[in-house]
């Protein structure tokens, strides 16, 4: 299958172009980047070739768009040719109205549309759903997520800047989109909608694009979730339900940790493919499910579909903000 680049970004180098290259079956053609010398950092790791005409793109079988938010939309307006798929950076948009926008034009062009929801694949909160699933911890009450100032995390752009760039991410649309996107799938996997809710944000540093940020999601479980670029959280994730709890870290993970009522506590190991399982493993299954490599039994691919709920999530936050 030949995989072309539009968008030379950071988590491309840092994570994307290692998986793309793991994978034997995906033929990397063309890495396209308005700034050409990014385009041939990442042809130095990779067999892909630094094109500066975006038109060569489009010759390839699947497209990967790796770029900001605020111009994802019009590159995937231009896209022409045969494309069997779609690939774009989380979050699938800034807001709703965005995201529905991109999902019409998926319609009208005729392909469908992925977005790399890395975290779905970790194996912690792969463990997490099925331990929810199978009803260890009966009736789920509370969600709580907290996740907050990372201390080798080093933003390209001033976050903490109270003169907010407008084409930037806020902590909603970077790592929320992230979070929300998980939420989803642990109510999923119990037979709960997240979206016939209602929301309360508690606190929050600025309107529109916001850095810290506390909210509360009210329906058949409460969901309580805390993230900051500015303070230290405890970056993880606790379900509480009847019987105990379950924690895990909000980032990637080798393990959960099950308390019960009675006051047991078990470390379980969610090592289940393979000891050396990693972020970079992650993304290896995450693109391997994406192209349907070696057709996967049980797909968890993130289609536009699959991450509208959070997306509606994060629209009813933002209003809740800019009230």
């Amino acid at each position: 299958m030949n995989l072309s680049i539009i968008g030379a970004s950071q988590i491309l180098n840092q994570y994307h172009i290692n998986a793309i290259n793991a994978l034997d079956k995906i033929n990397l053609q063309y890495i396209f980047d308005l700034n050409y010398s990014s385009s041939l950092v990442i042809e130095k790791k990779s067999t892909g070739k630094a094109v500066k005409n975006i038109e060569d793109v489009y010759k390839s079988d699947y497209c990967f768009i790796s770029v900001p938010p605020s111009v994802r939309k019009e590159i995937i307006s231009n896209l022409y040719g045969s494309f069997k798929a779609v690939i774009i950076e989380k979050p699938a948009a800034m807001n709703l109205s965005e995201f529905n926008e991109i999902q019409k034009l998926s319609i009208k062009k005729g392909f469908p549309i992925y977005v790399t929801q890395s975290r779905r694949y970790f194996s912690n909160h792969v463990l997490l759903k099925k331990l929810l699933k199978s009803g260890i911890l009966g009736k789920i009450r509370k969600i709580k997520i907290r996740e907050g100032g990372i201390l080798n995390w080093k933003s390209n752009s001033d976050h903490l800047s109270k003169f907010i760039n407008e084409t930037d991410k806020g902590i909603l649309q970077d790592v929320g989109s992230h979070l929300l996107d998980l939420v989803n799938l642990y109510c999923r996997s119990i037979g709960i909608r997240i979206n016939d809710c209602s929301i309360k944000v508690n606190n929050f540093d600025h309107k529109n694009l916001t850095n810290d940020l506390f909210f509360s999601i009210n329906g058949d479980l409460e969901i309580d979730m805390g993230i900051s670029r500015s303070k230290m959280l405890s970056n993880l994730i606790t379900i509480y339900g009847e019987h105990g709890q379950l924690i895990t870290r909000s980032l990637f993970d080798d393990k959960l940790i099950l308390r019960l009522n009675e006051g047991e506590k078990t470390i379980i190991s969610s090592l289940l493919q393979k000891k050396d399982f990693s972020i970079e493993s992650a993304f290896i299954e995450m693109w391997k499910d994406i192209l349907n490599i070696n057709d996967p039994i049980v797909r968890n691919a993130a289609t536009l579909d699959s991450v509208k709920p959070s997306i509606e999530l994060m629209q009813k936050v933002i209003d809740e903000i800019n009230k």
